[in-house]
């Protein structure tokens, strides 16, 4: 907090009951074993999350959910949500955080067991700061940032961001933007039978003296073939700049590819306004319609927060995986001309020749294939 004073604006450590009074739950489930989501103190029954930065005895705890889930995009199945029932007041207050104490006990097996600490300005649609979230194989769950639980571009990669331990840490995440009121709630995706989150000391913060101004963009939505100077970034200050004041502005697509938007904007001394034009790229691949984040601060300023969408105009290219080749466990292929062991057709059985994928474009045009990916499970 560059500017001012941190202020505590939230705290919740789950050290006396709080459904139905401070927080609503949805899909609530304890079997007393190893089944819950639900607030469970240090040692109970199926927990092995311990210690650390653990505040008190309680927390908040996930493991097996049984309930048949909520619903919320992009997960399906088995979800849980806490969310507080009272909205914080932040008028005049910037650059807020979310930290918390988390911990996971088995390792998670599913990409799509996130915990998520999400938030909603003023009543509109919730965000995403961060959370956890598995891989794909039995390993801990990774951290990430904003909305790129799926991808990672613009945060800590993967494979090497912090990881989730038995033992409680502190993370911290950004709330970007301004309004009049913050809310907060947790989401949890858990439905594997060893996949356990912990959660605890929740705190959210924020910076009693910085400057909140007002960004807006020309449109929330355009088209990939948009072109140069098709879209405007304008900050308007709630009085006269007293010197120039430089804006950093931080872009985030799940491609990268969307746009071209300049890194700086400068309000002049004595101006209350200042504007950029920004690019929208044209690809030439089929990646759907994209958001991008647009971040923009400056010491001693709030952080705002947009987002608009470019619109994908590339078709659907057509490439499908047309063939798998195996060859039979114990086999002895080198020896064989067995036709069944035979996967390229060439006569002959050679081991290292009837293992393949076989990946067909049936385009009538060369395709990109930079940006798929290849998946088993």
């Amino acid at each position: 907090m560059a500017a001012g004073e941190e202020v505590t604006l939230f705290t919740e450590g789950f050290e006396s009951e709080g459904a139905g009074t401070r927080y609503t739950v949805i899909n609530p489930t304890d079997d007393g074993n190893n089944d819950y989501f639900a607030r469970r103190p240090e040692g109970s029954t199926g927990t092995s999350v311990r210690g650390g930065t653990l505040q008190g005895n309680w927390f908040w705890a996930a493991q097996d959910l049984d309930g048949d889930g909520v619903a919320v995009p992009p997960w399906e199945d088995n979800e849980g949500l806490v969310t507080w029932n009272d909205a914080i007041v932040i008028t005049d207050l910037g650059n807020f955080r979310i930290t918390a104490a988390v911990a996971q006990g088995g390792d998670e097996q599913e990409f799509d067991n996130p915990l998520a600490l999400q938030y909603r300005f003023d009543g509109g649609e919730w965000l995403t700061a961060g959370g956890f979230r598995g891989l794909h194989t039995n390993s801990p769950s990774y951290y990430f940032e904003g909305g790129n639980f799926e991808r990672t571009q613009g945060t800590v990669p993967s494979n090497l961001g912090p990881r989730l331990t038995r033992t409680f840490q502190d993370f911290s995440w950004a709330i970007p933007g301004t309004g009049d009121t913050l809310e907060i709630r947790l989401f949890i995706n858990a439905n594997g039978g060893s996949e356990q989150y912990g959660i605890d000391n929740i705190r959210v913060t924020g910076d009693d003296a910085v400057i909140v101004f007002d960004a807006a963009l020309s449109a929330t939505e355009f088209d990939e073939d948009a072109g140069p100077a098709a879209g405007d970034l304008t900050v308007t200050l709630p009085e006269a700049a007293t010197s120039d004041v430089v804006f950093d502005i931080e872009v985030s697509d799940i491609n990268m590819s969307e746009v071209d938007m300049p890194e700086t904007l400068t309000v002049l001394s004595g101006q209350t306004e200042g504007t950029v034009s920004f690019d929208i790229l044209e690809d030439g691949r089929y990646d759907g319609n994209e958001p991008v984040i647009v971040l923009v601060s400056s010491d001693g300023y709030a952080t705002e927060r947009l987002l608009f969408t470019v619109n994908n105009l590339d078709p659907l290219q057509r490439v499908v995986l047309n063939e798998i080749g195996t060859v039979q466990i114990g086999a002895n292929c080198a020896d064989t001309e067995d036709p069944v062991q035979d996967n390229n057709g060439d006569g002959v059985c050679l081991e290292d020749e009837e293992e393949f994928m076989e990946i067909v474009n049936i385009e009538s045009f060369s395709v990109n294939i930079g940006n798929m990916e290849l998946w088993d499970e």
